[in-house]
């Protein structure tokens, strides 16, 4: 599943991670990051953690690092996050 990092994205990876822990669910869960770099160091920082709640939970973080400008746009940003998640699976 794609996380941003954000509070949306983390609280569905552990909701999905904690389902998958019953005896019912088996899914193989894999972290997507994309880093877009628009951010800076904050950018950086979203990447970091998403890779460390992964570890935590046991799970594979994949995470893609693009090379937008600070002024690149939403639709630049998602355009570029599209193309990167496909690549991932």
């Amino acid at each position: 599943m794609a996380c941003s990092g954000g509070a949306d994205s983390v609280a569905l990876l552990r909701l999905l991670h904690a389902i998958n822990q019953s005896d019912y669910w088996h899914w193989t869960l894999l972290v997507a990051h994309i880093d877009h770099g628009m951010r800076g160091r904050a950018s950086s920082q979203d990447a970091e953690f998403v890779r460390q709640l992964s570890a935590t939970l046991g799970l594979e973080c994949l995470v893609a690092k693009l090379d937008l400008a600070r002024a690149a746009s939403e639709a630049k940003a998602r355009e570029g996050r599209f193309k990167a998640l496909a690549t991932m699976v």
